[in-house]
């Protein structure tokens, strides 16, 4: 049975969410630019993911994924996270099923939680 759209934040969900998504780094764990959650949602079970860039272009808030990626060929090595690292991500399901209530341009069961990557 699915769940209905709710964008209540739950600690639940963060604690559910190592055992659901699998993080990784790209390129490499040795310098990372970005992290990949690939995996379940904690909430609603479908497959979702979520990306969260390391190293950011100033003036770029409006670029899509495709012209991040290919600005992100022309930074620097410096630009790279150190081969180790601890950071917290705010993550959102987007899992692509529908569910009762979600509004139009919502992606997902609404699910807000937190995901903590270490490495190194």
């Amino acid at each position: 049975m699915d769940i209905a759209y709710d964008s209540t934040v739950r600690g639940a969900d963060t604690q559910r969410a190592p055992h659901t998504l699998r993080p990784q780094l790209v390129p490499s764990s040795a310098e990372p630019r970005l992290v990949r959650l690939e995996g379940d949602c904690p909430r609603c079970g479908h497959s979702t993911w979520w990306d969260h860039r390391l190293a950011v272009v100033m003036g770029t808030s409006g670029a899509n994924e495709s012209l991040l990626d290919e600005l992100e060929e022309f930074l620097p090595e410096e630009a790279a996270a150190p081969g180790r690292g601890d950071i917290t991500i705010d993550v959102r399901c987007r899992c692509g099923h529908q569910h009762q209530g979600q509004p139009a341009a919502a992606a997902g069961c609404g699910s807000s939680f937190r995901y903590r990557v270490v490495w190194g």
